[in-house]
């Protein structure tokens, strides 16, 4: 059994959504499947892991496709987007910082990329499946 007191507890490590079904498995004693994506947090929680749950984190949802590598975060839509954010700004996901670091977002793209061709839809989104968060992305971020 495993108990945790969550009193007062707050866990400021990033983790994504497919964490809570890999960890809810753990609590209930159920066999993990390898294939599922996510981490046990529980060992993170109690302080039996050490360090970041996580290297990276990946997600795609419509069109896009994003990574975060510590505190930076790289967004990629096929209808043209291409964004970079710090979460360690005062503006946090409000300024696209791309133009200031070229490198870093090229990088990051790569990463992307990689994790987008191991996925069974692979490849990076196309303009056809970004008609939903374009209107976003206009609405939000002034995007033409």
């Amino acid at each position: 059994m495993i108990r945790l007191s969550t009193a007062g507890l707050v866990y400021k490590k990033p983790v994504i959504s497919l964490d809570a079904s890999v960890t809810t498995l753990a609590v209930a004693g159920a066999k993990i499947d390898e294939t599922l994506d996510g981490v046990n947090l529980i060992p993170h929680l109690t302080g039996q892991a050490k360090g970041d749950p996580h290297k990276q984190l990946f997600w795609q949802f419509w069109g896009q496709a994003a990574i975060r590598e510590g505190d930076w975060k790289y967004l990629y839509s096929g209808r043209g987007a291409r964004m970079l954010f710090n979460f360690n700004t005062p503006e946090h996901v409000r300024k696209d910082l791309i133009k200031d670091h070229p490198v870093l977002a090229s990088k990051l793209k790569e990463k992307l990329a990689k994790w987008r061709q191991k996925n069974l839809r692979s490849g990076l989104p196309t303009e056809a499946q970004c008609d939903r968060e374009h209107q976003w992305y206009q609405f939000y971020f002034g995007e033409k």
